[in-house]
């Protein structure tokens, strides 16, 4: 009796963790790999005794099923190479106590865990961002340096980025190559604003602002290519 060979497709490997670096070179792997086998391959090429835990990404989007599932969801060509990014993986959520925000809290930036994955680089690994828009006008980002320090610490208190003239409904965040981000965000005062990010230094700046929408514009979400923006309706942007 035949038994059908497994199916495989050929991949490279990349990431921004010198220390963690493989070859660049492409191999095949089976397509029913997931997240747990290819973290699994990673710490068999870098000949780790101590497995380290890996997330991995595919054109800017968190792998979260087997590269099969992967590949027919994107309608991904298996005849090419594809480049998995990887990065460290974040650790498990523990319950903690959090100070509250002044207003109710309307959105969450929607690209949040490409966003800690990408300022790791920048920042104590055990540094967590959270940026949010409230009904307080404001684009605020939770900031805790160090899992030993108390959140009421004055250094954690929520970071103002941005603000509008009316409440915050939709944020999305884009990654830049020099390390910095940028974030739209979405108000009910009818507009849409794209604001530039240094978590390094902790400095923001407005940089487009954009208008002409009959009313409140309720989300937005910025395309993992990062060269559009997707919104509910046409709008005019200006520097």
């Amino acid at each position: 009796m035949e038994v059908d060979e497994e199916q495989k497709v050929e991949v490279r490997f990349k990431t921004d963790l010198i220390q963690y670096r493989v070859t660049d070179k492409p191999f095949s792997v089976p397509v029913s790999l997931n997240r747990l086998g290819l973290s699994q391959t990673i710490n068999f090429l870098l000949g780790n005794n101590k497995p380290v835990p890996f997330d991995f990404m595919i054109d800017g989007e968190f792998l979260r099923t087997t590269l099969e599932i992967f590949l027919e969801k994107n309608n991904k060509n298996r005849e090419e190479i594809i480049t998995i990014e990887y990065v460290l993986a974040l650790n498990p959520p523990q319950p903690e106590e959090a100070p509250t925000h002044s207003d109710w809290i309307a959105t969450f930036d929607n690209h949040l865990l490409a966003l800690q994955a990408h300022i790791k680089s920048q920042l104590p690994s055990d540094t967590v961002v959270i940026p949010y828009g409230a009904y307080d006008n404001k684009i605020n980002v939770y900031y805790r340096r160090g899992k030993d320090r108390k959140q009421t610490d004055k250094g954690d208190a929520p970071w103002v980025i941005g603000e509008h003239s009316q409440s915050v409904l939709g944020l999305s965040s884009a990654l830049n190559p020099d390390g910095s981000v940028t974030f739209v965000s979405a108000s009910q005062d009818q507009t849409v604003k794209a604001w530039k990010v240094n978590f390094k230094s902790q400095k923001s700046n407005c940089i487009l602002t954009g208008e002409g929408h009959d009313g409140a514009v309720e989300c937005v979400e910025v395309a993992p290519n990062n060269e559009m923006v997707r919104l509910p309706c046409p709008i005019c942007f200006s520097e």
